[in-house]
């Protein structure tokens, strides 16, 4: 456990320095963060939207209808619904998903904030999530949004696991950035309810 941690520790590290070169649109670049360090210290619980608060455009119908099906309410993309994630000060943080009383899951992992984006990486030992979403503050409540650059990363990411040739690879790569400026916008709005004051 402790060698999955460090491993983590350092995928977040290197992650850190790559993201200051990447070409990732940022809409939040040069804006104060929403959430300090120092604030989003403490227990939040996460809470999918209903499909109606689900916003999925492209340039093409066929792309939004397959993408809207693929990361609807109740779908595998709500990893983080019901999950109350605890962020510690040393950038690590814990999870628990209680929604099935007999079956709790406990996970472990670490944060990253940068601007008003956090990675969240948790891993239970036999599954883990790496997101890296926006945080906005709307009508007085926290939310942690995945957008399109989550959806293209959890993808590539996806993809990635999958043996190709180097012609396939390139292939994917090319779907990929062609996916990419297909897709106007995607947001998919997690509430976040601090539940337990900053220690």
């Amino acid at each position: 456990m402790k060698k999955l941690l460090l491993l983590l520790a350092v995928a977040v590290v290197l992650l850190a320095s790559c993201a200051k070169d990447s070409a990732v649109p940022n809409d939040s670049e040069g804006k104060p963060p929403v959430l300090s360090a120092e604030e989003i210290i403490g227990a939040w619980k996460f809470e999918a939207p209903a499909n109606d608060q689900i916003i999925v455009k492209a340039t093409n119908e066929i792309i939004a209808k397959s993408i809207s099906e693929e990361i609807g309410a109740g779908t595998e993309y709500s990893v983080l619904n019901g999950i109350t994630i605890t962020f510690n000060k040393n950038f690590t943080c814990t999870g628990i998903d209680d929604s099935d009383e007999s079956d709790i899951i406990s996970y472990s992992g670490v944060y990253m904030l940068f601007e008003n984006r956090i990675r969240i990486v948790l891993s239970d030992g036999e599954q883990t999530f790496n997101l890296n979403m926006e945080i906005q503050l709307k009508d007085e409540a926290y939310l942690c949004v995945a957008d399109k650059d989550t959806y293209i990363e959890a993808l590539s990411v996806d993809l990635n696991d999958i043996s190709l040739t180097k012609e396939q690879k390139q292939a994917l790569e090319s779907a990929l950035s062609s996916l990419r400026k297909d897709i106007e916008e995607i947001s998919y709005p997690y509430k976040m309810t601090k539940i337990q004051p900053t220690k």
